[in-house]
């Protein structure tokens, strides 16, 4: 689902906060400030089959590329904000700046799914290969080294 679902800014704006849900979102506004150790940086999301990880990752992977500026996001801190949490909404929104925000620093999402690759290593060189080819204003070949990859 998330793959396919990067893109889908209504499952931002249809998104239902829970108490795992907030305790996730809490934990990840912190993560991502410059005095956060290096394990609050880790993220491990988990449950039972159908208790919105996968939409939950949606939510948190457009929050770190795109920031907060999308009409979608003012649905979902007002859900926030209905449920309780108004503070968080306001954290949120101050720390994942919108996108043209001269102080927006929007994060590189990089995808890992499964397939015939037997090693992590290259499953992520070809993921970060991936994601500097979504976004023109990079340039692959200026970043990265040349790989067994590149030579396929």
């Amino acid at each position: 689902m998330v793959g396919q679902s990067l893109s889908n800014h209504q499952l931002v704006e249809l998104f239902a906060p829970t108490k795992a849900a907030v305790t996730v979102l809490k934990h990840l506004q912190q993560a991502v400030l410059p005095e956060a150790t290096q394990e609050q940086r880790a993220l491990n999301i988990h449950g039972s089959y159908g208790s919105g990880k996968s939409h939950l990752a949606v939510v948190i992977a457009q929050l770190l590329r795109d920031g907060s500026g999308e009409s979608e996001f003012e649905h979902l801190f007002e859900r926030l904000r209905l449920f309780g949490e108004a503070d968080l909404a306001k954290q949120l929104k101050n720390t994942f700046l919108a996108a043209d925000d001269a102080d927006a620093k929007p994060y590189l999402l990089v995808s890992l799914y499964g397939s015939g690759t037997t090693s992590l290593g290259v499953k992520l060189i070809e993921g970060l290969y991936d994601a500097l080819e979504r976004h023109s204003e990079l340039k692959p070949t200026e970043i990265l080294p040349i790989t067994e990859y590149e030579v396929c």
